[in-house]
């Protein structure tokens, strides 16, 4: 029988292929066929696996029958070594393998009859759901490294079947594994090193110091330090490539040895026995004696298997403290240097421009009569100071009017003389000749606003754009170029109120200007209109916005214009932005766009526009600092924060106090305690399970002395030792009730690893055994799935669910380089819940930053030991609940986004 794809036109019966005589075997429906795990094809290079849509139920009147309806295949490729090494394997009956032809896949019914199957089918990879129906258990199988295949040897090479399992610790052997004698003692190193060899200086909580070059680190919760961060992986993932700058280790089964013992016979088994074949007890029958036996030898050991309490019962806490100042903080006190200080003094807001263009007999408005720039405090001396002055605000870019040229130069103040005398006003002002002074034209730039704020007229001066030899643009073109600078935007929003705009276009009749009304100015000359607009409608009056949603939409509109714009300094945008608002900080050259924003903030009340940015998760990982649009599709103000801005500090990062942390546990899981409730049945199965060897050693020793007429103690010593062999006898099921069953609570931890693992795997490495215990976090993540289920949601495996998860994780291990987004899994023992998610690095913190949607919003954060620095790696929602074990951390130094560091491959 062939294992490739058969030829003829109809398919073969379904026979174990090592039976001696295929003609006379018969398909027994005991044998309980799942929907097939296809097995890779001998003579193609790929490996087809399919996930079926939904349960597949046995029917009661065609038990032989098995209807599944697989989605489009994952083509995976394979090393050649591999199917040339399989090629020549056969699969045993006792394995329960079978074959079925995959000519043409999706497959009819009628050809998945068991008389027409002709491929592989490992029915150990069946689960039973919770309405009984037959399911096979989500697979992923990826490629092995070609670096570590191509040189093998295809006769001793190992065979790579698609398993579920982890291997176990035969990857202490791995080739690229190293050792040590602390924890973990297998170990890969870091595929990259950073290249920059420069030695850096930490100092942890507990004042202790460690020198070192950059790698990737973590703070001990158990002792404070700062360690090397060991990631458990996958099997796809410890063979695959070694593309990240952590050191990999592979996944361990943690639980008690007692209760992996007594799982032996149950292994790969149904969950409910009344689903158990005959084949399925008599394999429990054979495994019970020596599973007995071993545990007789095993719980004489000295062993804590039910883990222990730790924190009072809390997560571990994050063993962290800053000890740095910062740029600018927000409490004055905090600010030591003399210059930050002076940086941090708000400017008062000018009551007049300290300049003006007054008109030449501006009562002539028929005739050019010259203009004059005059200082305002010399006028007001000469015509005294209780005269009131009104004057037009002339706008205008220096895309369609050159300041170095004298011609448009002179055509602007033609514009602003002609627009002031009809207008029936006596000055104008321009940036042109109103900021003559060099050592206050940084502070004269900021005071803009004030002098629009103060205007009695706004006019636009346009004109074609520089260069342009045709000069026959029309008006509203030129208002459109005008439109898209970031430094007129905020001009119309605080022209007089209600007022018209006033629109003169060079090279057309002066006398005869454009007047929009500036209720409809956005629609005529903003692109981004719908979002203008409703800053307009605020600033006219007709629509409240609140003070965060003011700052939100302002950004936005103001980054659609930033990129035509010329740059001054890295804050340009900020800066424009510190028009709109009340308090204006100081201009500090030195600032990036984030720091200056940061700033500006502090300074406002802004509803904590920091702390809410800070929670979320952007759907670009490459956008900047701005971005706010939610990977859930959350607006700004749905987020409640939980935790203060401190404080502003260098390359982009702020200080946060208050937030609630906990520290992820990625080298290995550990032995969870639990509570389950305590029943008389389980309290007498402990006292006879732990009672074991005392009623053994006192039926041995009764019967010893019972020589001669002692008959009682010969009756009371066989008593005894009945007693002992019926509980070594009954010890499997004595400890799977001991420690099975629900549970009421938990020793809350945060376990992370490298990869994706079906729940069934996850619950086997901690608990030793499944019972639905773990579920997937239904909203946890952006790549978690739910759906509903008799009017209830419930969370779904996202890789046996959607299709483009799958996709994902496969490329997160065959086709990523660092640092490209790679999977990770999150698992929580305080909600039992499970999250994949997607990171740059592995994250070693979680904080939690604010609420949203009734649920919290946890920071998951890498450290960067070299700066006391918790980068933003992800961000979760986690159950609020989770609050009430968590602590509170200090002060601590957080960034957005984490630098790319030039990296090399590792000299091994």
């Amino acid at each position: 029988m062939s294992h490739g794809r058969s030829n003829q036109s109809s398919p073969q019966s379904l026979v174990p292929e090592n039976s001696p005589n295929p003609s006379h075997t018969q398909y027994r429906p005991s044998d309980q066929l799942a929907p097939p795990h296809l097995a890779p094809d001998p003579t193609s290079q790929t490996h087809k696996i399919y996930q079926p849509r939904r349960p597949v139920p046995w029917d009661a009147q065609e038990r032989d029958v098995l209807e599944a309806a697989p989605q489009e295949p994952w083509d995976i490729p394979l090393p050649t070594s591999y199917n040339q090494q399989n090629a020549h394997q056969r699969p045993s009956f006792e394995s329960h393998t079978y074959s079925i032809d995959l000519g043409n896949y999706p497959p009819p019914r009628d050809s998945l009859h068991p008389s027409k199957m002709n491929s592989r089918v490992d029915i150990s990879q069946l689960a039973y759901d919770d309405d009984r129906m037959l399911i096979r258990k989500p697979v992923l199988d990826y490629p092995q490294n070609p670096q570590a295949t191509s040189n093998t040897n295809h006769s001793t090479s190992p065979k790579q079947p698609l398993q579920r399992l982890q291997k176990l610790h035969r990857n202490f052997f791995h080739p690229r594994a190293k050792y040590s004698w602390t924890s973990p003692n297998s170990y890969q190193l870091a595929g990259r090193s950073y290249t920059a060899r420069i030695h850096w200086r930490h100092r942890d909580a507990m004042r202790r110091i460690w020198n070192g070059t950059e790698d990737d680190r973590f703070l001990n919760p158990d002792d404070g330090r700062v360690n090397a961060l060991v990631v458990q992986s996958t099997n796809h993932v410890y063979d695959g490539p070694t593309n990240s700058t952590w050191r990999r280790t592979y996944v361990r089964n943690v639980s008690s040895i007692i209760v992996r013992v007594a799982q032996w016979p149950f292994q790969k088994m149904p969950r409910d026995s009344k689903q158990w074949s005959r084949e399925n007890w008599t394999n429990v029958g054979l495994w019970w004696l020596p599973t007995c036996i071993s545990l007789l030898i095993v719980m004489s050991l000295p062993e804590d298997a039910g883990g222990q309490i730790r924190n009072n019962g809390w997560y571990d806490p994050v063993p962290y403290k800053h000890w740095g100042y910062p740029k600018a903080a927000r409490n004055f006190c905090e600010d030591i240097r003399p210059k930050i200080i002076a940086n941090r003094i708000i400017p008062d807001r000018i009551l007049r421009p300290r300049y003006l263009c007054f008109l030449e007999h501006p009562d002539d408005t028929t005739t050019l009569r010259g203009v004059k720039t005059v200082l305002l405090e010399t006028w007001l001396a000469e015509h005294g100071a209780d005269t009131e002055i009104n004057y037009l605000f002339l706008s205008y870019t220096g895309l369609q009017f050159d300041k170095t040229s004298p011609e448009d130069m002179d055509a602007l103040r033609e514009i602003g003389e002609i627009a002031t005398r009809n207008a029936g006003l006596q000055a104008y002002w321009i940036d042109l000749d109103c900021m003559p002074d060099e050592k206050e034209l940084e502070d004269d730039v900021h005071r803009i606003s004030d002098v629009v704020r103060g205007a009695h007229s706004f006019a636009i001066a346009v004109g074609p754009l520089m260069g342009d030899v045709e000069e026959d643009g029309s008006t509203h073109e030129c208002l459109k170029i005008w439109g898209e600078r970031m430094w007129t935007w905020p001009e119309v929003l605080l022209a007089p109120l209600g007022s018209d705009i006033l629109v003169y276009t060079r090279g057309l009749d002066l006398g005869r200007p454009l007047r929009i009304d500036k209720r409809n100015f956005a629609a005529l000359a903003w692109d981004d209109a719908p979002v203008a607009r409703q800053l307009m409608d605020h600033y006219e009056g007709t629509l409240g916005l609140s003070r965060l949603e003011l700052v939100i939409l302002a950004l936005q509109c103001l980054k659609k214009r930033i990129g035509g714009t010329k740059k001054y300094c890295d804050g340009d945008l900020s800066y424009a932005l510190m028009g709109l608002l009340r308090q204006r900080p100081k201009v500090d050259k030195t600032d990036s766009a984030f720091q200056a924003f940061a700033r500006l903030s502090l300074a406002n009340d802004s509803d904590m526009l920091l702390e809410r940015l800070i929670c979320m998760l952007p759907q670009d990982r490459e956008g900047d600092w701005s971005a706010m649009d939610d990977a859930w599709q959350v607006k700004l103000w749905d987020i409640y924060p939980s935790c203060q801005i401190a404080g502003v500090g260098d390359d982009d990062t702020v200080l946060i106090d208050g937030a609630f942390g906990a520290t992820i546990h990625w080298d290995s899981f550990a032995k969870v305690a639990f509570t389950n409730r305590e029943t008389w049945t389980r309290l007498i199965s402990r006292y006879l399970l732990r009672g074991t060897p005392l009623w053994f050693a006192n039926g041995v020793l009764l019967t010893s002395i019972s020589k001669g007429n002692a008959s009682s103690l010969l009756a009371f010593g066989v008593i005894f030792l009945i007693l002992a062999l019926i509980t070594i006898l009954l010890s499997p099921a004595l400890v799977n009730h001991i420690y099975g069953g629900k549970l009421w609570s938990t020793q809350p931890w945060l376990f992370g690893f490298e990869g994706y693992l079906d729940l069934e795997t996850i619950e086997t490495k901690i608990f030793g055994f499944p019972q639905n215990r773990l579920s997937w976090s239904p909203f946890g993540s952006p790549l978690s799935r739910h759906e509903e289920n008799r009017g209830e949601c419930e969370g779904r495996d996202p890789v046996a669910t959607d299709q483009e998860v799958r996709n994902l994780t496969h490329r997160a291990v065959a086709d990523n380089e660092f640092p490209e987004p790679k999977v990770f899994t999150l698992v929580d023992t305080n909600t039992m819940t499970v999250t994949m998610f997607e990171a740059e690095r592995p994250p070693v913190v979680a904080l939690l930053c604010g609420s949203e949607g009734g649920m919290q919003r946890a920071v998951l954060c890498s450290y960067d030991w070299t700066s006391q620095t918790l980068y933003r790696e992800s961000v979760l929602r986690m159950e609020t609940r989770v609050l009430e074990k968590m602590s509170r951390v200090g002060k601590l130094r957080f960034g957005l986004k984490r630098a790319v560091r030039d990296t090399s491959l590792t000299e091994v």
